[in-house]
């Protein structure tokens, strides 16, 4: 830093080797710088920078010691010359997703985009930034998404695991808790790193802002559209959950190649047929409670079957 502050910004990678003659300019020092992108400013990828550390540290040992030994001058005015630019061999550019990595482990922070940037035309569109999460009215089903920040483990006095876990997003992040039951069935699933779709329930109790989980999607380059499509299928309502059992319902099956398909027709069918009976939707085990209430007259499930085939709606009274 005084030196930088001292003669001027660093010209190139040559220049930065040539002025910084610290003993602490090694490879543990220099491939740190790389990761993080401090020498992005001199124009090469982070990953060729990393694969020629050896190259890089031996044009810096080879300028110390013309130093110590003032070779440059034995050859002044001849046709000999020394190095004057590190010799750098082609190799695999780095991914988003390492610089990423880096920047988190060495840093503590994204700088070069977020873990959850990718899923944002997506997923993004039936989520809620976690900045406003706050504002979500009390006791209600939200949607959120992020990466996975921490998570704890916590037994309880009867012996059964739950967990505290963080979510963070570009805009801000949100402390979670997940109740034994739900632990039960989603403990492989949480993993410190991974980008994940949340859905669960805010408080009841003003100034509790942690989120209720009911159930969290892995997300990856295959799969966010579907999770998208399936989670905005199953915009959840406010309701709370204990009653769900004893009001009058309708389940409907559906596999996930109907959902990528006949999604946005099917809600339109929902918001065509308003009534008293909650409607779930069964997906490859998992299971959505939908935002509208629905009537399932005979017209209703007729239109259903148009789309899905014979007999895909249950209708309990």
């Amino acid at each position: 830093y005084k030196e930088r502050k001292a003669n001027g910004p660093y010209k190139s990678l040559e220049d930065l080797l040539k002025r910084v003659t610290d003993k602490d300019l090694n490879k543990k020092s220099v491939e740190a710088l790389a990761k993080v992108g401090a020498l992005d400013c001199f124009g090469y990828d982070r990953g060729t920078l990393i694969a020629n550390i050896q190259n890089i540290l031996g044009f810096s040992k080879q300028i110390k010691e013309n130093a110590s030994s003032n070779q440059g001058s034995l050859f002044a005015g001849t046709s000999i010359a020394l190095d004057t630019k590190v010799t750098l061999k082609e190799a695999p550019a780095a991914t988003m997703e390492d610089m990423l990595i880096w920047e988190k482990t060495l840093l503590g922070i994204y700088l070069s985009s977020h873990p959850f940037a990718p899923y944002d035309d997506t997923v993004g569109e039936v989520t809620t930034p976690l900045s406003n999460t706050e504002l979500h009215p009390r006791d209600s089903w939200i949607t959120i998404g992020g990466v996975l920040e921490a998570v704890q483990k916590k037994i309880t006095k009867k012996g059964s695991v739950m967990m505290f876990a963080t979510l963070q997003d570009p805009t801000g992040s949100v402390e979670m808790l997940v109740f034994p039951k739900t632990y039960e069935k989603t403990k492989h699933l949480w993993e410190a790193g991974q980008v994940v779709c949340i859905v669960g329930k805010t408080p009841r109790e003003e100034g509790d802002d942690k989120i209720f989980v009911e159930n969290v999607y892995i997300l990856n380059k295959e799969n966010h559209g579907q999770i998208a499509r399936q989670v905005q299928l199953g915009q959840t309502d406010n309701k709370p959950k204990r009653k769900e059992k004893k009001r009058k319902h309708t389940i409907l099956e559906l596999t996930s190649e109907q959902v990528e398909h006949h999604a946005q027709a099917l809600n339109s069918i929902f918001e065509k047929y308003p009534g008293g009976y909650d409607m779930y939707i069964h997906v490859n085990g998992q299971k959505i409670h939908a935002s509208t209430k629905v009537n399932p007259s005979l017209e209703f499930q007729q239109q259903i079957e148009n789309i899905l085939g014979a007999n895909p709606l249950q209708v309990h009274n």
